[in-house]
């Protein structure tokens, strides 16, 4: 058939096709609206290939994180990267120290006694001076000597009869220093009483 044979369309030229079925599909959702068979919300949402979240609030506004959307590809609901950690804060303060300690116990009890120590070198020997009568009311002394080359360490008295004191009680000098023990025996009362000097001696 030749170009030049074509019959002019009545209806003129037609739209490009992608205004046409953008066109028809706008018609049909408004039908279907119209229809109350869908809500305008589900309808726009379809109309550009969303998925409306179940989760969407009363007032109509879509969580585009509750059910993830695809837009061109790309994900509503991707994150940012995790930023690094922060740095660590400052020590605390010091806390309040504890109770003090308990009360000091009881003192614990005596150790065992230890050994005796060793014997001193040497020991001492008694000797007696003689045993001298002491009149009523007077005063009377005897003196012990020590043998050649010991000294009197301590000393004292003895009486057989009771009644007489003994006035001094001391060491004294006979042939070498302190040597002998002396004692001066007292007699107050009426009778003679008699007295006589120890000396304790040691080399």
């Amino acid at each position: 058939m030749s170009p030049d044979n074509r019959t002019g369309a009545v209806l003129g030229p037609l739209p490009p096709r992608d205004k046409w079925l953008a066109g028809s599909t706008i018609a049909s959702l408004a039908l279907v609206v119209a229809a109350g068979v869908i809500s305008p919300v589900a309808a726009a949402a379809q109309s550009l290939g969303e998925r409306v979240s179940a989760s969407s609030g009363p007032s109509g506004v879509v969580d585009a994180c509750t059910d993830v959307s695809q837009l061109g590809g790309n994900d509503n609901c991707k994150r940012g990267a995790t930023g690094p950690t922060g740095p660590t804060g400052p020590t605390g303060a010091q806390g309040v120290p504890g109770t003090p300690g308990g009360p000091t116990g009881p003192t614990g009890g005596l150790g065992p006694t230890g050994p005796a120590g060793p014997a001193g070198a040497g020991g001492t020997t008694a000797y007696w001076g003689p045993l001298v009568s002491v009149p009523a009311g007077g005063s009377t002394q005897s003196t012990a000597q020590c043998p050649s080359g010991q000294e009197a360490v301590s000393g004292g008295w003895y009486t057989p009869n009771a009644g007489v004191v003994p006035g001094i009680s001391w060491r004294t000098t006979t042939a070498t220093p302190d040597d002998s023990w002396q004692v001066v025996g007292d007699n107050p009362t009426r009778s003679t009483k008699r007295i006589q000097a120890i000396a304790y001696c040691s080399p």
